[in-house]
């Protein structure tokens, strides 16, 4: 299943409802639908706060795939080429919330959340599965 969702951070609630119900309906349980949408909208939110730098309109695909065993979620979008498997920091978890850098945590727990992950830049798009 794709949905599509224009660079607007207050439209990343519909989407994530509207995978959700997908994937509620394809009998998936509720502990990994709940990460799935954590996930996304981490995601998604970053993508549309850092990878665009005009005001214009941009689509962001979501494709997500029930399999026998697992999920595949692919997001695609033409923000600026950004690889969180590899550039976003690793935040310092030891530090205290006053003294911790910005970014790296949304990232984290991602990684932390799913089975595998993967990035591509590929034809002016970003694909990270």
């Amino acid at each position: 299943m794709v949905f599509t969702i224009q660079n607007d951070s207050a439209l990343i609630p519909r989407l994530v409802e509207q995978v959700e119900s997908y994937l509620m309906d394809q009998e998936v349980p509720a502990r990994p639908v709940s990460s799935v949408a954590l996930c996304l909208e981490e995601l998604l939110l970053n993508t549309i706060q850092y990878g665009y730098d005009d005001t214009e309109t941009h689509e962001i695909g979501v494709e997500v795939q029930v399999l026998d065993d697992r999920m595949k979620v692919e997001i695609l979008d033409d923000a600026k080429p950004f690889d969180p498997t590899r550039e976003a920091p690793e935040p310092d978890l030891e530090a205290s919330v006053h003294e911790r850098q910005i970014g790296g945590l949304g990232i984290h727990l991602v990684k932390n959340l799913v089975d595998s992950i993967a990035y591509e830049r590929h034809l002016g798009k970003n694909r990270l599965r």
